[in-house]
């Protein structure tokens, strides 16, 4: 009976102690609930609270999805689109505060609901997630579309390979700003801010040096801008 005891204590112990060797923490920075009309980004931390060095899948599932609106999120280093399991490497007692979804909303009032899973690849039961909420709001062009319907940006061809003409019409006079983004928000290409007349404008760009992806273009006035997503294919 003694004997059976103390098995039964040293695999308990056993048992604790494997457990006990892998752990984490997972939080979201902000309100999970966000709003915007250009961009809504959530930022995330994880920390390894375990006792061994442990990698973590992550994993981005949009819940309900809005037409028309783009996603990515990022950690350990990459960037991916929802769907996509990406993997973050923790030494003991390290901080992941680099963690983020980013979501383009296009027009109009509606809500995106969408889930960041972590799971432990040392001890696939330790897992957790946190689902945030995307508001995308009626942005100063779709309030003032009587005044500003013509202000427009416009890309062609789209998908493109190499070559593309940025179109855009101003309905009157204003300082403009054209800028061409990565799908993660840093900016590929620019330029000067210029006051212009009402009427049509073109800028010819080559993007035959820029990888295969997603891009956005961006109109900026004042007080009011436009985006266009962009395309590459190779």
């Amino acid at each position: 009976m003694r004997v059976l005891e103390r098995c039964t204590t040293l695999l308990c112990v056993m048992v604790c102690a494997a457990f006990a060797q892998y752990g984490f923490d997972f939080m979201c920075m902000d309100d999970t609930i966000q709003s915007g009309t250009d961009l809504i980004e959530f930022r995330f931390r994880l920390e390894n609270t375990g006792s061994l060095p442990d990698s973590y899948a992550v994993d981005c599932r949009v819940i309900d999805s809005v037409p028309g609106w783009f996603e990515t999120f990022c950690t350990g280093g990459g960037c991916a689109e929802p769907g996509i399991i990406l993997y973050d490497y923790l030494v003991v007692g390290a901080i992941d505060s680099f963690i983020k979804i980013s979501v383009w909303p296009t027009s109009g009032y509606a809500v995106e609901i969408l889930n960041l899973h972590i799971q432990s690849v040392a001890e696939p039961t330790l897992r957790d997630s946190i689902n945030v909420y995307a508001v995308g709001e009626a942005s100063i062009k779709e309030k003032n579309t009587n005044i500003h319907a013509l202000q427009r940006i416009t890309v062609n061809p789209n998908p493109l390979a190499r070559v593309c003409a940025v179109k855009y019409q101003l309905h009157q006079k204003t300082t403009v700003r054209v800028s061409l983004l990565t799908a993660y928000g840093s900016i590929v290409w620019q330029t000067i801010d210029e006051n212009r007349d009402p009427g049509s404008y073109e800028h010819v760009l080559d993007m035959s040096n820029l990888p295969q992806g997603v891009y956005f273009l961006k109109l900026d006035t004042m007080g009011w801008s436009d985006t266009e997503k962009v395309i590459i294919l190779k």
